[in-house]
């Protein structure tokens, strides 16, 4: 079934109203988009849920050109990581609606950086409160970061005051640096 969706989306493009969109965006905040590259990115209704957390679920793409036609692509590509078999298996063992589930497509600048990267928390996902952030960051590009293959640090702010620790992603063992 997963297969089935996720080519049938595939198949599709953007409308040519919102590529246009893209493409008057893309020369507007960005005259020379030569060089810049972009994250297209997906964030689900259904990945960070008071009881459950899906984070990681769906598509990331990193390093895409800046013209219409491979963020276009990318954007169409997003949309269908809604339907991976992990995905589906998330929301059934949730008892999550398929057809309720939402999701948003990003395309961001990335800061040209190869020696690190990471990921703000306007609420702390570890704790839930909304007053405090965090941070989580690691040396490369974030697909490491998100697949949980290296260790990251994360600096929590709560109040103005800022607290780091280090933590190992894999066996989710913390202790400081």
């Amino acid at each position: 079934m997963s297969i089935a969706i996720r080519t049938g989306f595939c198949s599709q493009t953007l409308s040519q109203p919102l590529q246009l969109e893209i493409k008057n965006c893309l020369a507007k905040l960005f005259p020379d988009t030569q060089q810049v590259y972009f994250a297209v990115r997906s964030s689900a209704t259904c990945e960070d849920m008071p009881d459950a957390s899906f984070a990681g679920q769906h598509d990331m793409h990193l390093n895409i050109n800046s013209n219409v036609k491979d963020i276009s692509r990318h954007v169409v590509d997003c949309f269908s990581s809604l339907f991976t078999s992990r995905a589906i298996s998330c929301r059934e063992r949730n008892g999550l609606n398929h057809v309720e589930a939402g999701m948003a497509v990003v395309a961001q600048a990335m800061v040209h950086s190869v020696q690190s990267s990471g990921v703000l928390f306007t609420a702390n996902p570890l704790t839930g409160r909304r007053n405090e952030s965090a941070l989580e960051a690691i040396s490369g590009l974030e697909e490491a970061l998100v697949s949980g293959l290296m260790k990251r640090m994360d600096v929590q702010q709560h109040k103005g005051k800022a607290k780091a620790l280090m933590f190992k992603s894999k066996t989710n063992e913390s202790g400081p640096s």
